[in-house]
């Protein structure tokens, strides 16, 4: 537990400090893009947390994944079926707090045969407008993300953060250190 809070402090500290990652490059959903990473990124820079990645525009992690956030709900009160099979893996989040689930579609491009999807509890949070930081509520990478695939395969599903009703995100971050890339959320 203080691993994670330590971890938390130390990205809130970072992010705030703009001490965060390299840039890639918005791309076409086309399976042959390509990276263009850069050692000191420029806040206006597609993918900087001064530039987030525009919701459905797909962009290329260094990590050989495409990343497109498809859609938002701020507020989800209820259990979470990742599935679909009518049954929840996540129970509903405790009173007084919610789940602010971002549906992602992410593409196998290059991460390998089979590759996994890196992004989960460890390395995505969301941010809020107030500077707040708020981790995924699932262990690992929840449902279809936590799957494995083929390259030029495509996992799609809901990454969960847990936060208090009341709270709300403006941005994904995704990644740790200087591969860090940052999404809007709207």
């Amino acid at each position: 537990m203080y691993r994670g809070l330590a971890l938390a402090a130390l990205l809130t500290l970072a992010i705030l400090l703009g001490a965060a990652c390299t840039e890639t490059k918005v791309v076409p959903a086309s399976p042959t893009a390509t990276t263009g990473a850069t050692a000191q990124p420029s806040p206006s820079e597609v993918g900087s947390r001064g530039q987030p990645v525009p919701t459905g525009e797909a962009y290329l992690m260094s990590t050989g994944w495409r990343v497109t956030v498809l859609d938002v709900d701020p507020d989800v009160r209820t259990g979470l079926d990742f599935n679909g099979d009518g049954v929840d893996e996540a129970s509903p989040p405790h009173s007084g707090n919610k789940f602010f689930m971002v549906t992602l579609r992410a593409n196998n491009v290059s991460a390998g045969n089979p590759g996994s999807f890196p992004y989960g509890m460890e390395e995505a949070f969301a941010l809020g407008p107030d500077g707040a930081l708020y981790g995924v509520g699932w262990p690992g990478v929840p449902g279809p993300l936590g799957g494995e695939t083929l390259e030029g395969e495509t996992l799609e599903g809901p990454l969960p953060f847990y936060m208090p009703v009341g709270a709300t995100a403006s941005i994904m971050m995704l990644g740790r250190d200087e591969e860090a890339r940052f999404f809007a959320l709207d």
